[in-house]
């Protein structure tokens, strides 16, 4: 990836931020704000990047023996300012399943009216599971990642993304909203023979599309939550086919879950993010490239620390 594109994701995302920032109306009867500036998060955290393989009736999953992340980050006034950094516990590994060499970056925001995900991943090494826990390696197996999905959130003044996934609001009774978007993706997926296919794999794919669908949040007593939100769309790419180019379509999905407990002074969610697109789809074969987060999350609140207080006089 160019350092061109790199910018041009950074530069979308401040922009998408900015417009995302302002302040809009709400309904407070649904939705509660704290009054503390400062949080503190402690994390757990797994990414992954998993290759399904269906050719014919056959179909086989590769996995990346990545490690599980344990973080902290903080947050000023919710939106203005936020910074978050993990550490891989890579003493955990199952030796067995391999060696898999991972960069992998991915922004969730959610704001008011609009939410975008960002994803950076870039994966070599993975394995598989057969019968008897039976455990084959492929370490050439090389997957790359870079997409930019958003949705424009139709009931942003009843329904907080934020509740939900950030914990800096609350949602005080249930409330949903339709959601409808798109994004863009580019893939690039390379294998030797007998891996994903009976042939050497050298798949470079660019897709773009619409997608939408539908969010909720379940208010559950005073401080318990259950959210839930699903995306379906189709994206579209100019393929050469040996019969020249043409258009071809590719379903793509993102589904969400978070549940939690949010209190005055703190709070504890565990969330979940699933992301798919098929970089490869065809009559009696396709590629399916499976992206998530899976993420246990204890925040704090403070008050107003000292250095961020007026003087006194």
């Amino acid at each position: 990836m160019t350092r061109s594109v790199y910018l041009s994701i950074v530069f979308l995302c401040f922009i998408l931020t900015g417009q995302v920032s302002k302040a809009q109306e709400v309904d407070s009867t649904y939705i509660g704000f704290y009054d503390q500036k400062l949080s503190a998060t402690l994390y757990i955290e797994r990414n992954y990047l998993t290759l399904t393989s269906d050719e014919g009736e056959k179909s086989t999953s590769y996995r990346p023996n990545t490690p599980t992340k344990i973080g902290a980050g903080f947050s000023i006034n919710n939106t203005a300012f936020n910074f978050a950094y993990g550490y891989g516990l890579n003493f955990l590994l199952d030796k067995d399943m391999g060696k898999t060499k991972s960069f992998d970056f991915q922004l969730h925001h959610y704001g008011r009216k609009f939410i975008f995900d960002v994803f950076i991943q870039r994966y070599r090494g993975f394995y598989v599971e057969g019968e008897n826990q039976q455990i084959t390696l492929y370490p050439d197996l090389k997957a790359r990642q870079y997409g930019l999905h958003g949705q424009y959130v139709f009931n942003g003044k009843k329904f907080s993304h934020k509740a939900a996934f950030n914990q800096n609001e609350r949602q005080k009774h249930s409330a949903g909203s339709f959601t409808l978007g798109g994004g863009m993706y580019m893939n690039r997926i390379e294998s030797g023979e007998n891996v994903l296919r009976s042939e050497k794999v050298e798949l470079d794919n660019f897709q773009f599309g619409i997608s939408g669908g539908y969010a909720y949040t379940w208010a559950i007593g005073q401080h318990w939550f259950l959210s839930g939100s699903g995306t379906i769309g189709a994206n579209f790419s100019h393929e050469r086919t040996d019969e020249g180019r043409k258009w071809q379509a590719y379903p793509t999905s993102f589904f969400r879950f978070a549940f939690g407990y949010n209190h005055e002074k703190w709070a504890l969610a565990l969330n979940y993010h699933n992301n798919s697109v098929y970089p490869s789809l065809g009559k009696d074969s396709a590629i399916e490239l499976s992206s998530g987060t899976l993420m246990l999350a204890f925040t704090k609140r403070f008050d107003t620390m000292p250095f961020f207080s007026p003087k006194q006089k």
